[in-house]
């Protein structure tokens, strides 16, 4: 039965046997095609499997066949998270920005190319992107392009310029409590 396959399956993955988890995935997918969440299974087994590039054809074929916005976008992340392990942040960097001239205000996209761009440790990419992006954002978007900036300046040990943003930011809104946390984030990443 359909129920005993499905559980046969999930009980495989449970105990780590990554074959019978693939082979049982590969039936339910013959039986029923268009299920995304075995689909997203099957590649994430391949992905522990390190099978990159069948983990990566499942993710694309999910990408492809996305009905909305945001399960495209979550099928991203997973045919980006592929890549990353893969170490193929070349390809990651292309997609992502791909994606991100398809979409440019998309927080999501922007979200996936900053990961990408992290992933290349191109800091000083997200500093740029960042900065552009807070001179256009309201202060609800804004907190988020916030925190990825002072992260990549911490990490291109750029404390001076860093503060004078944290300060900025804290006269704009002094009641904005993200805004201590940054502050606490800052003083700690000194040390």
């Amino acid at each position: 039965s359909l129920a005993g396959l499905e559980l046969q399956t999930l009980l495989a993955v449970r105990a780590l046997d990554d074959e019978a988890s693939v082979q049982g995935f590969r039936e339910l997918l013959e039986r029923y095609p268009n299920r995304v969440r075995w689909q997203g299974s099957l590649a994430r087994v391949y992905l522990f499997q390190l099978r990159y590039d069948d983990a990566a054809v499942v993710w694309q074929n999910l990408v492809d066949g996305a009905k909305d916005t945001g399960s495209r976008n979550a099928y991203r992340a997973g045919l980006l998270r592929v890549y990353r392990s893969a170490g193929r942040i070349e390809t990651m960097r292309e997609l992502a920005e791909g994606w991100l001239a398809e979409a440019p205000d998309d927080p999501v996209c922007r979200g996936l190319v900053l990961a990408a761009d992290e992933a290349a440790e191109d800091y000083a990419r997200i500093v740029e992107r960042c900065t552009a992006w807070l001179r256009t954002e309201d202060a609800a978007r804004a907190r988020q392009w916030r925190m990825q900036l002072l992260l990549a300046l911490q990490q291109l040990e750029h404390f001076d310029e860093a503060d004078i943003r944290l300060l900025e930011w804290l006269g704009e809104t002094p009641d904005d409590i993200s805004h201590v946390a940054l502050v606490a984030n800052e003083l700690s990443a000194r040390g």
